[in-house]
C-alpha cells in the first residue's frame, strides 16, 4: 500500500482497529504498558472505532479509563451451536479435500448432523457445547474419530489432553511437562475445590493445593509459576480475575477430582455424600472409571434408600466401568420390589427414583426445550395418581379395575390415558419440580426429532397425545387392523370432541350421585355405576325421543353391567352409535337440543369405555414429556 495510506485514513476516522487478546500479554507490567499505549491511540485517533478483546481478568486488572462500552460474550444458543457446527464442518472438509464440490459438502453435512444428534441425545455434552472453545474441541475429536467416545468420561479425557498438550503442539510450542504430568498436578487442586464446595479459588489456596504434587514432577517450577503457565497456555484453568482461578467448566473440576479419588482410594468421600447434589457428577465420573460396587452398595445400605440415593445408584450402574453381578441383581431387585411392594412408602421411593432419573436424561432439542425418549411408566404415573387422589381427583386410565396398576406392570408404559389426564400429569410435574421449566405434551415435529434408535424401542401398538394439531399420533409401524382402524375413529372423536367438557359434566354428576347414595368409591371409574348414572340423567328428560335415546343407553348398560363384559359383535356396537347420532340430529331446538347433546356425549363416552373394558380397542394412548423454559410461554 502507498506510504501514509494507513495514517491518512486514521486521521480521517475511516478505520476499525481490532486488538485481540489483551489477557495474552502475560507480564502484568507489560500489560499495563499496553493499556497505556491503547489509551494513547484512542486519544489520538478518537474518530475511529476500536475493538479490544480480553478474558475478564486481563481487563479487570487493567481497565481503560475512557468511556467505553463493555460487553461480555454469552454462551452459544442452540441455533448458534448448530450454525457453528455446520459451518465448521463445511470449512474443515473443504480445507482437507482442497476442493469445494457437492460431494465434499455432503460429507460435511453428514458429519455435522451426526455430531448434532449426539449432542442432543447427551445433555452433559450439550452443556459443554455452549462454550465455543469446548465445542471446537468436541467437533475436532468427532471429525477425526468419525464418532465420539462411547463413554463421556473418555471424551473428557481427550478434551483434557487437547487442552494440556495438543493445542500447544499444534502451535509449534514446547513445554517442560507432559500432559499427564500437568493433569497430575491439577487433580489435587480439583479435589480440594470439591471438598470446599468452591467454584473459584484464590491463588494462595491453589498454590498450597498443588505444591506437593508439583514437587513430584518438577524441581524448578514454583506453584505460582505453574498456575501462571497453565493458565496462559492451556485454557483448562482460568484466572477469572486477578488472583482468583477456576476451571474452564465445572465438569473438568469434577472429572479431575474423580480421577484423584480413584487413584488415592478416597471413595469414602463419595459414599458419605450420597445425598449431596454437589458430589453427584463426580460420583458418576468416578464410577465410569472404577468398580461402582461400593458406591451402589452404599446407596442401598438403608432399609429404605432415599429417592436421591436410589436414583444415583441407577445412574452409577448405567455409567459404571464394572459392577459385581450380584450387586446389579440386588439393585434391580430393590427397584422392582420397591415398585411392587405392599408398603406405599417403599413403592413411592422406587417410583420416584425412576422418575427423577428420567428427568435428568431428557434429549436436548433447543436451548429451552428437551424431550423424553421413552413413554411414562405405570409406576411413575402412579405417583401422580396417589397425590391427586388425596385431593379428591381421579385420573386412572379407563380400563384399570382399581386405583393401582396391576401387579407386575409397574415398569410397563401407562396406556389408555385420556388427553385431559395427560395434560394434568404434565401440570402436576411442573408444580412438583418448581423450577424455571414447565412440562407439557410434545408437538408432532418434536417427536419426529427423537433418534430412530429410541423409536425402535417403542411399541407399535402404542400412541401418544400431542400438543396442537394433530392431538394424537400412533408410533411408527402401527398395524392397520380393520377393527383397530374403526374403533380408533371413535376413540379419537370421544377424546377430542368436547370430551373434557363431557367428562367434567359426568364427573360432577357422579360425585353428587355418590354423595346422595353414600358411596365411598369413585363411581366415575366404576363403569356399571357410571352407566346407571347416565340412564338416570336421560330418563328424567321425559321426552319421547329422549326416552328412545334412554333405551339405547339401557342396551349399552346391559352390555357392560356385568364384570365379565361379554363380547358382542362390532356391528351391534356401531348400530347403537349410529342410531343415537340420528336421534340427536332430530333434536335441534333450545334446551332440548342442549340436553340431548349432553346425553349423546355421555353415550359416546360409555361406548369408549366399553371398548376399553371388552378389549375391542386395546389401550394405546401414552405420555411423552417435553420440558420447556417458562420464558417461552
Amino acid at each position: 500500500m502507498p506510504i501514509g495510506w494507513i495514517e491518512h485514513r486514521l486521521a480521517r476516522g475511516q478505520c476499525l482497529i481490532l486488538l485481540d487478546g489483551l489477557d495474552e500479554v502475560a507480564d502484568p507490567q507489560s500489560r499495563q504498558q499496553m493499556v497505556v499505549w491503547v489509551k494513547q491511540q484512542m486519544d489520538t485517533y478518537g474518530n475511529n472505532r476500536f475493538l479490544l478483546t480480553s478474558r475478564p481478568f486481563g481487563y479487570i486488572s487493567n481497565p481503560l479509563q475512557q468511556q467505553v462500552a463493555i460487553l461480555e460474550v454469552e454462551p452459544f444458543t442452540f441455533k448458534q451451536t448448530t450454525d457453528f457446527i455446520l459451518s465448521w464442518y463445511r470449512i474443515t472438509e473443504i480445507k482437507s479435500a482442497m476442493r469445494d464440490d457437492p460431494g465434499v459438502r455432503m460429507d460435511a453435512e453428514r458429519g455435522a448432523h451426526d455430531l448434532l444428534r449426539r449432542l442432543r441425545e447427551t445433555t452433559a455434552l450439550y452443556d459443554l457445547a455452549v462454550n465455543p472453545l469446548l465445542l471446537t474441541m468436541i467437533a475436532t475429536i468427532h471429525r477425526y474419530r468419525g464418532t465420539l467416545p462411547g463413554a463421556r468420561v473418555e471424551l473428557y479425557k481427550e478434551i483434557c489432553e487437547v487442552f494440556l498438550e495438543k493445542r500447544q503442539a499444534a502451535r509449534g510450542l514446547t513445554q517442560d511437562l507432559r500432559a499427564e504430568q500437568l493433569q497430575f498436578v491439577l487433580q489435587p487442586l480439583a479435589y480440594q475445590m470439591m471438598l470446599e464446595g468452591w467454584r473459584d479459588i484464590e491463588s494462595a489456596h491453589a498454590e498450597q493445593a498443588i505444591s506437593a504434587a508439583l514437587r513430584e514432577v518438577s524441581l524448578t517450577l514454583s506453584p505460582k509459576e505453574f498456575l501462571l503457565e497453565i493458565e496462559r497456555r492451556s485454557g483448562l484453568l482460568l484466572e477469572r480475575e486477578a488472583g482468583v482461578y477456576c476451571f474452564a467448566h465445572l465438569t473438568f473440576q469434577e472429572y479431575l477430582a474423580a480421577i484423584y479419588i480413584r487413584e488415592y482410594g478416597l471413595q469414602q468421600i463419595l459414599t458419605t455424600n450420597l445425598d449431596s447434589s454437589w458430589w453427584h457428577e463426580t460420583t458418576r465420573l468416578y464410577c465410569a472409571q472404577a468398580d461402582a460396587t461400593p458406591i451402589i452398595l452404599a446407596c442401598l445400605q438403608a432399609a429404605k434408600p432415599s429417592v436421591t440415593a436410589l436414583a444415583l445408584a441407577l445412574e452409577c450402574q448405567y455409567e459404571a466401568r464394572s459392577v459385581q453381578a450380584e450387586v446389579q441383581l440386588h439393585l434391580q431387585m430393590v427397584v422392582y420390589q420397591g415398585i411392587e411392594d405392599d408398603d406405599p412408602e417403599r413403592k413411592r421411593i422406587a417410583s420416584d427414583a425412576l422418575l427423577t432419573r428420567r428427568l435428568r436424561q431428557l434429549q436436548v432439542l433447543t436451548d429451552l426445550v428437551a424431550i423424553d425418549t421413552f413413554p411414562i411408566r405405570q409406576a411413575e404415573y402412579q405417583l401422580f395418581l396417589n397425590e391427586r387422589r388425596m385431593q379428591g381427583q381421579h385420573f386412572e386410565p379407563d380400563h384399570w379395575r382399581s386405583p393401582w396398576f396391576t401387579p407386575g406392570a409397574g415398569l410397563k408404559w401407562v396406556l389408555g390415558v385420556r388427553r385431559s389426564d395427560a395434560i394434568a400429569f404434565c401440570e402436576w410435574l411442573t408444580q412438583r419440580e418448581k423450577g424455571a421449566w414447565k412440562y407439557r405434551l410434545p408437538r408432532l415435529e418434536e417427536i419426529q426429532l427423537v433418534s430412530k434408535e429410541h423409536q425402535k424401542e417403542w411399541s407399535s401398538l402404542a400412541g401418544y397425545w400431542l400438543e396442537g394439531e394433530p392431538q394424537f399420533a400412533w408410533s411408527q409401524g402401527h398395524p392397520s387392523d380393520a377393527l383397530l382402524t374403526k374403533t380408533s375413529d371413535i376413540v379419537l372423536q370421544a377424546a377430542t370432541r368436547d370430551f373434557e367438557r363431557a367428562h367434567e359434566l359426568l364427573l360432577n354428576l357422579a360425585r353428587a350421585f355418590a354423595r346422595s347414595n353414600n358411596y365411598t368409591l369413585d363411581v366415575v371409574r366404576d363403569l356399571s355405576r357410571a352407566c346407571d348414572l347416565a340412564l338416570n340423567i336421560a330418563s328424567t328428560l321425559e321426552l319421547a325421543l329422549v326416552r328412545d335415546l334412554s333405551d339405547q343407553l339401557n342396551q349399552a348398560y346391559r352390555l357392560v353391567q356385568t364384570r365379565d363384559f361379554v363380547l358382542v359383535s362390532s356391528l351391534d356396537f356401531f348400530h347403537y352409535l349410529n342410531l343415537s347420532r340420528t336421534l340427536v340430529r332430530y333434536l335441534h331446538r333450545g334446551d332440548l337440543d342442549a340436553a340431548c347433546t349432553r346425553a349423546m356425549e355421555l353415550y359416546i363416552i360409555l361406548l369408549f369405555l366399553w371398548t376399553r373394558q371388552t378389549g375391542m380397542f386395546p389401550a394405546g394412548e401414552g405420555i411423552f414429556l417435553v420440558r420447556e423454559g417458562i420464558a417461552l410461554s
